[in-house]
């Protein structure tokens, strides 16, 4: 019996993918669970146009994740932290302040995408990478000033 994926089953294939299987895998375990469809024509011509749209809403995600890797690249974020003696400061800069101070210039990235090379706990200048997309990452320096009270 031939049987359209509508997701991705495990040693089978992937969505999509037109498959011959047993007649009683498909009718007792594939259909039921909503994994894949009978390969009608109707069936194999709606699967190709989802995956048409997802390629394209693929594309517009790449490109606006290259954009705003274009406005992010080299650029120069500064935060400003209570420091003490010697520049130490009072806590440590995390991903989120990061995240936070890049959203106070109109670019918004999720924390758990920025890596910074090293622990920030003094003022000084940082190497920092955020991974926009899968394909599209950007590196910036973090600048750590002292807050003048």
């Amino acid at each position: 019996m031939k049987v359209l994926l509508l997701e991705h089953v495990e040693d089978l294939g992937k969505a999509g993918d037109l498959v011959e299987v047993k007649p009683g895998y498909a009718n007792n375990y594939l259909l039921p669970r909503g994994l894949a469809a009978i390969a009608t024509k109707a069936n194999m011509n709606e699967i190709k146009a989802k995956q048409r749209a997802a390629q394209a809403r693929a594309q517009r995600e790449l490109e606006a994740a290259q954009e705003q890797g274009k406005k992010l690249q080299g650029k120069v974020v500064v935060i400003k932290a209570k420091s003490g003696e010697a520049g130490r400061l009072y806590g440590t800069i995390t991903n989120q302040d990061v995240a936070d101070e890049l959203l106070q210039h109109e670019i918004e990235v999720d924390k758990r995408n920025i890596q910074i090379s090293e622990d920030i706990k003094t003022v000084g200048k940082y190497e920092a990478q955020v991974r926009l997309h899968p394909e599209v990452t950007a590196d910036f320096v973090i600048s750590v000033e002292a807050l003048e009270e």
